[in-house]
């Protein structure tokens, strides 16, 4: 009777520990399902995109200074209707330069922090240089509506989101991305490339998240470089790859076409 008491409970201790072993190997299957969740879907951009509304209203004390503090968050810069490159520098001066101001409902002036997001729109430059001592140090860099054809110079390696959706954009820098290891969106959308972004600086992140849709003028051949990169070391995930396109020559002895390819059927090419 005390053998069989015994045996029971063993079998009781028996059955409660395989439950919570049960349990525990479940709870360790949703923790890496949600990690892997995580890793895979879009992030949060990051990026500051404020409204034409935000720009600054020059008045005739500050009529060369096209770029303010957002009041909202004092690290944040705007600026708009940037027209050359002189303007760009004096604007980014008188509002980087400024060390504190007054706060609505607050009394006395509030020291700024440095300047960590930039938010240029509809301006119209034939070149933009990132290697200014300006971008140093942003976290957050979007140059959006505008018209920009040419980027040149390095972008800084603190940026973790880059947002150059919609400038008419043709060509950038190849050494423009060699260093932002810490980078994880970059949107490039709706512009006039052909040559995606080469990515062959270290990622720290363990994703990374590109928006090439628009950009109908793309290489095939390059798109699918970038592309076969999401089996290396580098995680690409692709966003709006429904509105992605590239271009592909095809010879037909007679005549020279050129084939608009879905981002799909790139492993059919």
């Amino acid at each position: 009777f005390i053998n069989l008491l015994l045996c029971q409970q063993l079998n009781c201790i028996r059955v409660i520990f395989e439950y919570f072993q049960g349990m525990l190997g479940r709870y360790v299957v949703l923790v890496w399902l949600l990690v892997l969740v995580a890793a895979t879907e879009e992030p949060e951009k990051g990026c500051v995109n404020h409204p034409a509304s935000s720009c600054p209203v020059p008045d005739q004390q500050t009529e060369f200074c096209l770029c303010k503090r957002v009041e909202a968050d004092t690290a944040t810069v705007v600026c708009c209707n940037i027209q050359t490159e002189f303007e760009l520098k004096e604007s980014l001066s008188c509002a980087f330069q400024k060390k504190e101001t007054q706060l609505p409902g607050q009394q006395g002036v509030t020291k700024l922090p440095p300047v960590t997001a930039l938010h240029i729109l509809n301006s119209t430059l034939d070149k933009l240089d990132v290697g200014l001592n300006f971008f140093q140090g942003l976290i957050g860099l979007s140059v959006t509506q505008s018209h920009i054809p040419r980027i040149l110079g390095r972008f800084p390696s603190s940026i973790t989101c880059l947002n150059l959706t919609s400038n008419h954009l043709e060509e950038i820098d190849a050494m423009a991305f060699s260093n932002i290891p810490q980078l994880g969106y970059l949107d490039l959308s709706n512009n006039n490339l052909t040559h995606p972004p080469k990515l062959e600086f270290r990622f720290t992140k363990a994703y990374f998240f590109i928006d090439l849709s628009g950009n109908s003028g793309l290489l095939c051949k390059l798109l699918h470089e970038l592309k076969t990169q999401r089996n290396s070391s580098i995680q690409v995930n692709f966003v709006n790859e429904n509105d992605t396109y590239c271009s592909s020559s095809a010879d037909y002895h007679w005549f020279n076409s050129v084939n608009i390819i879905p981002f799909h059927q790139l492993e059919t090419i």
